[in-house]
């Protein structure tokens, strides 16, 4: 009678197992999809490029084609409103809640791509070295008269945040002048002293202070706890006319990032990290290990969601600087409901 007690519990955990592993996996009769996405080479992006690698994508029975945009993730915006792209990932600006233009009014924001947090502050102010170590910038009132790097002209959360340095200081965005480099050419243009000031992100704040050509001098989250500075963007057309995959690609993206946190977040295991250090060095910009173990990771949420009062705070600054003509409709331009319902098919975090 034991030994049948035994064999009924050990088969009884067998199938707990089994059941809790089913719900990271896609139903079975999914069928194939093609989805191209368009990618920055930053750590930010990180969930998509482990779930391309750990096999997720393909889990979900998806065919994922992926285009790398090197220096700005401003042309994916277009690509997208046409269903020319399915998803895209990127800094959130003003551009987005726009109607004034189609091509940049016709994007959903879905999900968390990269948000300032306590123990992932991976985005820092940073200062051209030698203004620091001449004595021209001590304080954050020295910013006067800078040319200050932001990815897109027009209002980004870059520039909100930025914003805030100078309100700190007494100073307006009238007290410098912005100019628009990429985060991979924001590095270049210190180099070549063409940039006074940018809010960089990692792993290119590390690459910039190993290089002496920037220092940091001071972090987002103390400005802007928990700021959505980045998002998952969707095509219209993939919501209307393809949900399953919209959600069968969320699912996936939500276990890269997990498995992404694991790697590089605290507690990590060596080998978890020598393998994310591995998948990071073949998808973004920098290729030194190095960078990887004194850098802060990119702050992503375990759940990929999104953190919209963050998003209506920033809109308020894109109102006030006239970016945007009138208060926009988020629900027209924001979408929940897709991480919701991958997480239904996803073990609680």
């Amino acid at each position: 009678m034991r030994t049948t007690r035994i064999v009924l519990g050990v088969l009884l955990l067998m199938f707990l197992s089994a059941h809790s592993e089913a719900k990271d996996s896609p139903p079975s009769t999914a069928k194939t999809a093609k989805v191209r996405v368009g990618v920055s080479p930053a750590t930010s992006t990180a969930g998509i490029f482990f779930a391309q690698e750990l096999g997720f994508f393909k889990d979900e029975n998806l065919d994922v084609e992926m285009q790398v945009f090197p220096t700005s993730t401003a042309p994916m915006i277009p690509l997208l409103a046409k269903g020319e792209l399915d998803v895209g990932g990127g800094v959130i600006a003003a551009g987005l809640f726009s109607t004034a233009d189609a091509a940049q009014g016709g994007i959903v924001l879905v999900a968390d791509k990269g948000s300032a947090r306590k123990d992932f502050d991976y985005l820092k102010l940073m200062v051209r070295k030698d203004l620091v170590d001449s004595g021209r910038y001590k304080s954050l009132k020295d910013l006067k008269g800078f040319r200050v790097g932001v990815t897109a002209l027009g209002g980004t959360s870059q520039e909100a945040t930025f914003a805030l340095y100078l309100a700190k200081a007494g100073l307006s965005t009238k007290d410098v002048t912005f100019m628009k480099p990429g985060y991979a050419d924001a590095n270049k243009a210190f180099a070549s002293k063409s940039l006074d000031a940018y809010v960089q992100l990692e792993p290119y704040v590390s690459e910039a202070v190993r290089m002496g050509i920037a220092s940091v001098v001071g972090g987002v989250y103390e400005m802007h706890p928990n700021q959505q500075s980045a998002g998952i963007f969707y095509s219209p057309k993939l919501i209307k006319e393809r949900r399953d995959v919209a959600v069968r690609f969320m699912r996936a993206y939500i276990r890269g990032i997990r498995e992404y946190l694991k790697s590089v977040g605290p507690g990590r295991k060596p080998e978890d990290f020598d393998r994310g250090v591995t998948i990071l060095t073949k998808w973004t910009s920098v290729k030194d290990r190095t960078v990887y173990e004194t850098m802060i990771p990119a702050g992503l949420d375990p759940d990929g969601k999104l953190n919209v009062e963050s998003v209506k705070a920033d809109v308020k600054y894109y109102l006030s600087q006239g970016y945007l003509k009138s208060p926009p409709d988020l629900a027209k331009f924001v979408d929940t409901s897709i991480v919701d319902d991958a997480l239904v098919g996803i073990r609680a975090k």
